[in-house]
């Protein structure tokens, strides 16, 4: 499946083929990041929400890129976290 580019024309780069996958994930809810960090008042609600997007986020995007990298023959996962984990709760 190739995007359309405004003139239809082919995009300069090619789309069949995957390298890369750059995982960056946050739940940054406006709502739920003043309650996100305080584990001992943190509610279930606020906990669940963080780990399916941070965890499961990441475990999904992953199992769908893998069998696109091993077809290009190689590739790379990158996952990032932020500096939370530095953080005393």
């Amino acid at each position: 499946m190739r995007p359309r580019f405004g003139n239809s024309s082919p995009p300069p780069f090619d789309l069949r083929r995957l390298d890369i996958l750059h995982n960056n994930a946050a739940a940054l809810d406006p709502d739920l990041a003043p309650l996100d960090g305080d584990i001992e008042h943190m509610q279930t609600a606020v906990w669940d929400r963080t780990f399916t997007v941070n965890l499961r986020g990441t475990m999904m995007l992953c199992r769908e890129a893998l069998p696109h990298l091993r077809a290009a023959g190689n590739g790379a996962i990158v996952n990032t976290v932020s500096n939370s984990r530095c953080r005393a709760i």
